[in-house]
C-alpha cells in the first residue's frame, strides 16, 4: 500500500488541529491551576494574618493579666501592711489601757 503525499495531508492537518486543541486545553488548565494556586496563597496569607492578630491579642491579654496580677499583689501587700499597722496600734492602745 502506497501513500502519496496528498493522502497524508489530511492526517497532518488533523494532527495539527489535535495538537493545537491539546495546547489550548493545557493552557486553560495551566491558567485554572494558577488561579487556584493564587487563591490558595491568598487564603493562606489571610490565615497567617489572622493567626498573627490572635497571637498579638493573646500577648496583649497576657500582659494585661500580668499587670493586673502585679497590681493585686501590691494592693494585697498594702492591705497587709495597713492591717499590721492597725494591729500594732491596737496592741499599743491595749497596752496603754492595761498600764493605767
Amino acid at each position: 500500500m502506497e501513500h502519496d503525499s496528498s493522502s497524508d495531508e489530511p492526517v497532518a492537518e488533523r494532527a495539527s488541529r489535535l495538537l493545537y486543541a491539546a495546547q489550548a486545553q493545557a493552557d486553560r488548565l495551566r491558567e485554572q491551576t494558577q488561579r487556584e494556586v493564587d487563591a490558595d496563597r491568598e487564603a493562606s496569607a489571610e490565615l497567617r494574618a489572622e493567626a498573627q492578630r490572635l497571637h498579638d491579642d493573646i500577648a496583649g491579654r497576657h500582659a494585661e493579666a500580668s499587670r493586673l496580677e502585679e497590681e493585686a499583689v501590691r494592693r494585697r501587700a498594702d492591705a497587709l501592711e495597713e492591717a499590721a499597722r492597725r494591729l500594732e496600734a491596737a496592741l499599743a492602745e491595749s497596752e496603754r489601757h492595761r498600764g493605767r
